[in-house]
């Protein structure tokens, strides 16, 4: 009886073939329906379809909410608000910096960023004119900051003036390489009552 490849339908007389997706193939045909490389190690599949991994993840894995693409597995990510963005389309959409983890940002309309310095330094961006602006870090991408334009402590909403002083040092001691503690209970006088 004789076999024949699931790629080109020609009769397998090769001494070896392939078994893929329960079906033989020659060796040479084997290989991703888009970019058309040979499939040696691994493959993946769709819809009766082989494709090579970057292939793959481009077409059906997660996709950049910036530029809206397929991330592959090897690319570099950036996380805000539940959506994932290439390193390249996580810049200032000002001064197109790269921005960092870290680094504090302003989000506008969910998948656009601004520095803060751009911000700080743009009258129209701090008189409103650009909707849903509001301000988080890369690292801890909440939307606990209500008003980007309140004081520059993220440990607790209810600190008094007094206390950022207090807060201000200890975010100075984790920036010299210590751990963090946790957020740190503020005792009001009026609670001592």
């Amino acid at each position: 009886m004789m076999v024949h490849c699931a790629g080109c339908e020609r009769p397998i007389l090769d001494r070896f073939l392939l078994n893929v997706l329960d079906r033989a193939w020659h060796i040479k045909c084997v290989q991703c329906c888009e970019c058309k490389c040979n499939l040696t190690e691994k493959c993946f599949s769709r819809e009766g379809k082989l494709y090579c991994k970057n292939d793959f993840f481009r077409r059906f894995g997660t996709k950049c909410a910036g530029c809206s693409q397929g991330i592959s597995p090897s690319d570099l990510v950036r996380k805000a608000r539940n959506k994932v963005f290439h390193l390249n389309c996580f810049t200032c959409m000002v001064c197109n910096k790269q921005l960092s983890t870290g680094e504090e940002l302003y989000i506008i309309d969910e998948n656009k960023f601004v520095c803060k310095e751009d911000y700080l330094n743009s009258p129209s961006l701090k008189e409103g004119s650009l909707n849903s602006v509001s301000s988080c870090t890369d690292r801890s991408l909440s939307p606990d900051l209500q008003d980007p334009m309140q004081d520059d402590t993220k440990e607790t909403d209810n600190s008094t003036s007094s206390d950022k002083e207090t807060t201000n040092n200890e975010n100075e001691e984790q920036n010299s390489g210590t751990k963090r503690r946790g957020p740190r209970t503020t005792i009001k006088a009026k609670q001592l009552e």
